[in-house]
């Protein structure tokens, strides 16, 4: 089974009533107008006002305090997803979901701290960071003990029903955490196993020379027509690094095939776990448009990103509002004092699989610089509900945990991160951020550095817009191929991590706005084991709807945002412009002339490129949608699947950034390519030739499936499932997106499908999950509107059934793509105030 249906099976049991008693149960919890509550950890008086959409606008005398209600008002809204955060991070699922869970408690045993080393982490903390840090803690744990005492009251249904016993957070699962939403969001890589394993086969399908040189147009280093963000006007560069040999692994093909698979495998079923925490990866985008090509002579600025809640903080220093992540806390990107920023996802290679040599005689030592060291050891138990207990050895190199071991070939696989041991660091850099006075302010903490691999944009009251690639990039030693796994011998060790003033970042570009979507970040960016770009790549669309207009508002960056939600460009990775095909479409129809194929192409020139159902008919309105994606899978597997077999699918399905498309382009450019290919995709026929085959089989297809006229042909609308356990009962007559493209639900974490509160599908939008617009204006006239899919800001489900009245009510305005203002004057916020909860200082 399963982790997604061992879950989904756990929150039936959630929901364990008949249909009848929820009918009369089900309801809305009354909100409480006025509220108090008294701790010891304050220092002075907390007030919280919440919105009309449940939002919590903090304000305080004491940033100590602001921080002990952050850490309660999550809990009010999320204490759910925070356990499940804490059992991800702490390898403790199995203790709920059973067996199902064990293979990813494994990876998060493997990679978690120990209690030394997270103590480590914190003495390296600023003593005013690490006191911030435990006042949120204490927030959280003051309704951990108000679930304790008053469980009708605080604590949440799933608690119930799970038996799950609440209990305080310590530390280290505060640390544990977040440590894996600083992975999520801020870590790439890991795959070299996996690329080992493709160039094995190559070699062994087409010989020792061929096979790699299939491997290198393939897994290319660097594609020169990838759009970067930080060098868009620089020209092309034509550096094309070739595989080094001096660290290309010839290990037996069986062994490494059953690590790389086992590794695969547990991984698949982590990345399951932190679906269940409500962390769904990928699919940021930024806009920021500068004061010259604006409306109002003000920067604006557009995100699309990852599910999360929102806060506002203000007080003692502090003025910022925007989205957060369990357990965050603090916003990750939103508005500050008088500046704006914006976070995507770096997506550059920041981890790396090292080949350990083990000894002869004991697994457990391990050949480095000349001589043999001991691993560090330490067993750990697995509880698991409904069976016995798991024991599992956690060993450690100098390069990271033993994820796969080949005893047999005397190799051990380690993985070494970049991010580890920094992830504090990445909490108080954005607690830096939120008391940052100013854009200058902000500014120069990201010229400083972040540990995690991000892209940031910023613009300010003062018109400076710019955008910085940030992290801990590892510098690897000459002669390392960074696809592939690396001999753990020490003499390819990392020879430390790029300097923060040597990343790319752009400020204030001739063009007058940023585009960034995780994207390139500069034209001679090598690319790793992961992510690869080319000139396919999504931001064609972006900055051809800027290039349009000089003038750009608020309104404009509406329509923008739903026009790039409707391309389907956050949902499928491999999809692009047409525009890109359609000259060899042409040649091809202008070489073998046919009416049928004429039609096909003419009816793709239609298509508008967007996923639109305006008659809500089930289908998406124009037949171009269907016959252009499936002429480009078809194109794909004729040239891919006899040179590559599976793996012309296989070598990109498990990473983020695709690659595929931007093959075929390149395979079809022939010579005019920035990158032309070295194998001869077309096995020696002309393009026109081989188009024809595809146009043709194309039309075969599509007859068989959907009759003769063309003119008929439509796709099926796609779905976007609310919550894990919805997409793991997906209805036959819904479809989701293809497992080729972007599976993915809402963030959603709960029983709210389950008990009829949220629908277990919606038309997908082809939207990220959380939007943001806003206008850096001075003062009061600063602007900010927001919507969130999964649900809305608050998931609570009491004992009762009844939900918070916020649980549901952004679904709809996310779909429509019609975001809520979200106020940041005081004055703005008290006239939608819905709650207020006045926290005090205990006398």
């Amino acid at each position: 089974m399963s982790l997604r249906r061992g879950f989904t099976a756990a929150l039936v049991i959630v929901a364990g009533i008949s249909l009848v008693l929820i009918f009369f149960l089900k309801g809305e919890i009354p909100v409480k107008a006025q509220y108090t509550l008294e701790s010891s950890a304050l220092q002075g008086t907390v007030e919280v006002l919440r919105d009309n959409f449940g939002v919590p606008h903090i304000y305080g005398d004491h940033s100590a305090d602001l921080l002990f209600a952050v850490g309660y008002s999550q809990m009010e809204d999320r204490a759910f997803q925070l356990e499940i955060l804490r059992r991800v991070g702490a390898g403790e699922l199995a203790e709920v979901f059973g067996e199902v869970a064990v293979d990813a408690d494994i990876v998060a045993r493997r990679s978690s701290y120990s209690d030394r080393e997270i103590e480590s982490m914190l003495a390296a903390m600023k003593p005013e960071h690490r006191a911030h840090l435990e006042a949120m803690l204490a927030g959280i744990n003051h309704y951990v003990a108000q679930m304790q005492a008053q469980p009708q009251q605080y604590l949440p249904l799933e608690f119930q029903r799970l038996d799950i016993e609440p209990r305080p957070y310590t530390v280290t699962d505060l640390v544990d955490a977040l440590s894996i939403v600083v992975r999520v969001f801020g870590s790439s890589g890991g795959y070299e196993l996996k690329n080992q394993t493709m160039l094995d086969d190559l070699i062994a399908l087409h010989g020792e020379s061929n096979g790699r040189t299939l491997f290198n147009d393939v897994m290319v280093l660097t594609d020169p027509d990838a759009y970067a963000f930080t060098a868009q006007d620089e020209g092309r560069s034509e550096a094309q690094v070739a595989m080094n040999d001096a660290t290309a692994q010839s290990p037996a093909p069986d062994s490494i095939r059953i690590a790389a698979n086992q590794f695969s495998q547990r991984l698949q079923r982590y990345e399951s776990a932190l679906a269940l925490a409500g962390l769904t990866r990928g699919a940021s985008r930024s806009l920021v448009v500068g004061p010259e090509r604006s409306v109002t002579g003000n920067v604006l600025m557009m995100q699309a990103t990852a599910d999360g809640h929102e806060v506002h903080i203000e007080g003692a220093g502090m003025k910022v509002a925007g989205l957060s992540l369990a357990p965050f806390g603090l916003p990750i990107m939103g508005r500050g004092r008088d500046f704006g920023w914006l976070i995507t996802t770096g997506e550059q290679d920041t981890k790396d699989i090292y080949v350990e040599q083990l000894h002869p005689q004991d697994k457990h030592r391990y050949w480095f610089e000349g001589e043999w060291r001991d691993m560090d050891v330490r067993i750990e138990r697995i509880k698991v509900a409904g069976g016995d207990d798991v024991e599992l050895e956690v060993a450690r190199t100098v390069h990271g945990e033993v994820v796969e071991w080949d005893t047999d070939n005397r190799r051990a696989y380690a993985l070494r991160w970049a991010i580890w041991g920094q992830e504090l660091e990445a909490w108080s850099s954005f607690l830096n951020i939120a008391r940052a006075p100013s854009r200058e302010a902000i500014s120069n903490i990201i010229s400083a550095g972040l540990p995690g691999s991000v892209n940031i944009s910023v613009g300010g009251e003062d018109g400076h817009i710019q955008s910085w690639q940030v992290g801990r990039i590892p510098i690897r030693a000459d002669g390392v191929d960074p696809r592939l796994p690396t001999p753990g011998t020490g003499e390819f060790e990392w020879e430390g991590f790029v300097a923060p003033a040597d990343l790319p970042s752009i400020a204030n570009p001739e063009r007058g706005y940023l585009v960034v979507w995780n994207n390139k970040p500069a034209a001679n960016t090598l690319y790793g084991d992961g992510a690869r770009w080319g000139k396919h790549f999504r931001t064609y669309l972006p900055l051809r709807l800027l290039d349009r207009d000089d003038s750009i508002s608020i309104e404009d960056l509406r329509e923008i945002n739903r026009t790039l939600a409707h391309s389907w460009g956050s949902v499928d990775l491999q999809t692009t412009d047409p525009a890109y095909f359609l000259p060899f479409l042409d040649e091809a129809l202008a070489e073998y002339p046919d009416p049928k194929r004429a039609q096909l192409v003419d009816t793709i020139r239609l298509w508008d490129g967007t996923y639109v159902d305006k008659d809500r008919d089930g289908n998406y309105d124009h037949p171009g949608l269907l016959i252009y994606s499936t002429w480009r899978r078809i194109a794909m597997d004729t040239l891919f699947s006899d040179d590559l077999g599976e793996w012309h699918y296989k070598f990109d399905a498990d990473v983020y950034i695709k690659y595929g498309t931007s093959l075929l382009l390149r395979a079809l450019e022939g010579e005019d390519a920035g990158l032309p290919t070295v194998w001869d995709f077309l096995n020696g026929s002309s393009r026109s030739q081989v188009i024809t085959r595809t146009l043709n089989e194309t039309w075969r297809e599509l007859e068989a499936l959907a009759g003769k006229d063309p003119a008929e042909w439509r796709q099926p609308v796609y779905w976007r499932y609310q919550g894990l356990e919805a997409l793991s009962e997906a209805d036959s007559d819904r479809p989701a997106p293809s497992e080729t493209s972007f599976v993915r639900s809402t963030g959603y974490t709960g029983a709210g499908v389950t008990l009829g509160y949220l629908d277990a599908a919606i038309p997908h939008n082809g939207a990220p999950d959380w939007m943001a617009i806003m206008e850096i204006a001075p003062g009061a006239e600063g602007h900010m509107e927001t919507a969130t899919p999964a649900g809305g800001q608050c998931w609570f489900i009491d004992y009762r059934l009844r939900a918070c009245r916020h649980l549901a009510d952004q679904v709809t305005r996310h779909q429509d793509l019609n975001l809520k203002v979200l106020p940041l004057q005081r004055r703005e916020v008290e006239t939608v105030v819905e709650s207020t909860l006045t926290m005090l200082p205990l006398r």
